[in-house]
């Protein structure tokens, strides 16, 4: 754990720190995204909630679009002490580790904790994480020692003069004496990457930290126009430029040249401080007046910490409690759902997330955590456990149309649906506006043009995303679609080619089979006693050569009614003489596909079949798929609709 030594302006936030007691009463203020609870008085929880506030507005203020709303409900533990926090944070070989405060992000609910006793030190490890959330919404691409730079030096942020005024940039004692005896080349630091040991490994790590931070201080306070030259070398390494030729391009300087002016910086006995003065005072969205909370709400929420810091076994007792409460409230079935989502009992997870929707529709955290946990019980989006997600998604948006988030979810639940796939399109362009620096976004926005067809503009959007050096996740994800789209095109090629052949033969077939009727008709010679009499049609006379059906497999022969294409999966449904099969599969890529059909331009088409196409279907159980009559697709065969076999 870092240690951070700051002094903050909080003098009035401190002295309103109510005595201990036994049982203190939590109340709970609210701020757009944010709820604020705590074993506070409203006006303290008030004054934290402001100073979050506060610190985005000043933050966006130098960072362009950083001063974006975070559009996933962020949950902030205020205690009056240390120990308070205990509770709720990490374990660590069987104990808690001493942790002034955290920030722990997921993709349905933030929790920040705090504690007032030691607040200096707190606030500095929250406002360094909530920098990092800042920065992924706004900033496309960041280089690791740029955003670990920023994060450590808008970590010492404070606001005086009744918010008049703030300070930002503090000096840190610790990293300038490690500095000092330690010196890490500039050249060393811009190269390093996430999976680098220099930003991974005990001390290399302290290291790496301390000169990300110098070299963001000194630029920021010491050389002109340094947020600007900032921007310039963000830009040059995302135009493809190596880091050390975007480095002497931005700040006019190589890096070694720029080693010399940061050691000599060092060296100083003092240094500045960025202040910044405002024409009036900061203006927020005012937090709520705050209200007293109930058990049942203080115990959902402690166990929700809990299950976010990988503690179920302590989590559970309070969640519980909390969903047995008469009346019942929406924080405790939204709890329980988390608890058992978190322990794959999925239906009981979608029950509970179901009775929280409706204790609170109109209540954006609820609605959106519900939605996106019920997409984590059901991923392949059955109809009836896709809608319900769907509808809650559709109230968070409502609710919060800033949250670009939500919108995200929303177009997921939407693509994975030929009957809404069209409007997940509009839904991804808006988060896309929203956090224009969420590679996430691009890549949902880039499997909705491939279920659309649009091959070209995604392949164009994934090269671009594929090239992106800092996000190797993000990265690796856009070069696998780029893959599958080759590989897709590839196939299609070939089963085309496969059609021409088939549809060649077939016609040589049609033709011979006319010369016989013909002969027939004249009267067929002795030599063809078997020719083809004009009442008998060819496809009551063809025998297909099938897929071999091979151990564990079955085939049933029936009518394909419907494609239901999704991200990650194609559900076939086979109505058969004595029963429906629905069978699944990744991609069309991953079964054998065959068509004995004359079409030369057939395709398969996602949606309904009407009129349905003959097929045998090979499948194999799955366990997975649930029911007697579904499981994975193995070999999908078109035969003619007048087939018999």
């Amino acid at each position: 754990m870092r240690r951070f030594a700051l002094t903050l302006a909080l003098a009035a936030l401190l002295g309103s720190v109510a005595p201990v007691r036994a049982e203190p009463k939590w109340t709970m203020v609210r701020s757009g995204v944010l709820t604020v609870i705590g074993d506070q008085s409203p006006a303290t929880l008030r004054d934290v909630a402001v100073q979050i506030e506060q610190f985005r507005a000043v933050v966006g203020g130098l960072i362009h679009d950083a001063n974006r709303a975070p559009s996933i409900p962020t949950l902030v533990f205020v205690f009056g002490q240390r120990k308070s926090l205990q509770p709720i944070v990490p374990i660590y070989n069987g104990h808690p580790i001493a942790l002034a405060g955290y920030l722990a992000q997921a993709d349905d609910l933030n929790i920040m904790a705090l504690s007032l006793e030691g607040y200096e030190e707190s606030a500095a490890v929250t406002f360094h994480e909530y920098t990092h959330l800042l920065v992924q919404n706004a900033v496309r691409w960041m280089p690791v020692w740029l955003n670990e730079g920023l994060a450590e030096y808008y970590g010492s942020y404070a606001l005086v003069d009744g918010g008049r005024t703030a300070t930002i940039g503090r000096p840190r004692s610790e990293h300038i004496e490690l500095l000092r005896q330690r010196y890490l080349p500039i050249a060393d630091l811009i190269a390093v990457e996430p999976s680098s040991p220099m930003y991974n490994e005990g001390e290399r790590r302290s290291i790496f930290y301390a000169e990300s931070w110098a070299a963001i201080h000194y630029l920021m306070t010491t050389r002109p126009n340094g947020m600007a030259a900032i921007n310039d070398y963000v830009r040059e390494v995302s135009e493809g430029h190596s880091p050390g030729e975007a480095f002497r391009i931005a700040f006019g300087a190589t890096p070694d040249e720029f080693d010399k002016e940061l050691r000599t910086y060092l060296r100083r006995l003092t240094f500045l401080v960025q202040r910044f003065t405002f024409t009036e005072k900061l203006r927020i969205v005012e937090p709520s007046p705050g209200r007293t909370m109930t058990a049942d709400e203080v115990e959902a929420w402690l166990g929700t910490a809990q299950l976010r810091v990988k503690r179920p076994d302590d989590a559970s007792p309070h969640i519980e409690k909390a969903a047995a409460a008469n009346p019942p409230s929406a924080a405790g079935q939204l709890a329980l759902g988390l608890l058992r989502l978190e322990r794959e009992m999925f239906p009981e997870a979608l029950e509970a997330f179901a009775r929280a929707t409706e204790l609170a529709p109109d209540d954006f955290m609820t609605q959106y955590v519900s939605g996106v946990s019920r997409l984590h019980a059901d991923p392949q989006g059955s109809d009836d456990r896709r809608l319900p997600a769907l509808a809650a998604l559709k109230r968070a948006v409502a609710l919060n149309s800033t949250s670009a988030d939500a919108y995200a979810a929303l177009a997921y639940v939407q693509m994975i649906s030929p009957d809404t796939l069209d409007d997940a399109r509009p839904s991804i362009e808006r988060a896309i506006v929203l956090a224009p620096g969420r590679l996430s976004h691009r890549l949902r926005y880039a499997d909705i043009l491939i279920l659309q067809g649009e091959l070209d503009k995604a392949r164009e959007l994934l090269t671009a995303i594929a090239a992106v050096k800092s996000d190797s996740q993000s990265a690796s994800a856009a070069a696998t679609r780029l893959e599958s789209v080759a590989d897709y095109e590839r196939r299609v090629a070939a089963r085309r080619e496969r059609e021409r052949a088939a549809a060649t033969a077939a016609a040589a077939a049609t033709a011979a089979a006319r010369a016989a009727r013909s002969d027939a008709a004249a009267g067929a010679p002795k030599e063809y006693p078997n020719a083809i009499r004009p009442d008998e049609t060819r496809d009551r006379q063809t025998k297909f050569l099938l897929r071999k059906v091979r151990p564990g497999e079955e085939r049933v022969l029936g009518s394909l009614t419907r494609v239901d294409c999704a991200l990650g999966s194609v559900r076939l449904t086979v109505e058969a003489a004595d029963r429906k099969v629905v069978a699944s599969v990744t991609s069309f890529s991953d079964m054998e596909l065959t068509a004995f059909l004359d079409d030369k331009d057939f395709a398969i088409a996602c949606g309904d079949h009407a009129p349905p196409d003959k097929v045998y279907l090979t499948w194999r159980r799955d366990p997975r798929w649930g029911g007697e009559s579904a499981g994975t697709a193995v070999a999908l065969e078109f035969v003619p609709r007048g087939y018999v076999p």
